[in-house]
């Protein structure tokens, strides 16, 4: 391919004339197409081959049409971003959990220990009253 305005000779993929400058004109690139069946509505609809999304004029469901390695990395580290938010939501849950009965058995614990104690000052005094009363 040469330089309409100079002549030069061009590389296939120059966009300017590397002597001149000169704009290459660029050839359109046929669009293609696939037809494609929605999962969703099961209806069948025709979309760009360019286009990673394809949303279904029928339903409107949306869906990835092809993927490459990055999205499909980037999905990866999606599910396990959202794996690792889940788990630490049940950790806090069966935390928070473990406290409230830690929280009881305390409680339980304080009020059978108030009750020990009472008996024994109870006993106590009952004995030292009855060691006044024998002695006296």
């Amino acid at each position: 391919m040469k330089c309409e305005k100079c002549g030069a000779e061009l590389f296939n993929s120059a966009k300017f004339c590397h002597v001149c400058g000169h704009p290459v004109p660029q050839k359109e690139k046929p669009v293609l197409s696939k037809r494609l069946e929605c999962r969703h509505c099961g209806g069948i609809m025709d979309v760009d081959e360019t286009r990673n999304v394809k949303v279904c004029p029928y339903c409107g469901s949306k869906e990835l049409v092809e993927e490459s390695d990055q999205v499909t990395m980037q999905r990866i580290k999606s599910h396990a971003w959202k794996e690792v938010q889940k788990d630490k939501e049940e950790t806090k849950r069966a935390v928070a959990t473990e406290h409230e009965i830690t929280e009881r058995e305390n409680k339980k614990n304080e009020s059978k220990s108030d009750i020990v104690t009472g008996i024994v000052l109870g006993s106590i005094v009952i004995v030292s009253l009855l060691m006044l009363y024998f002695i006296a």
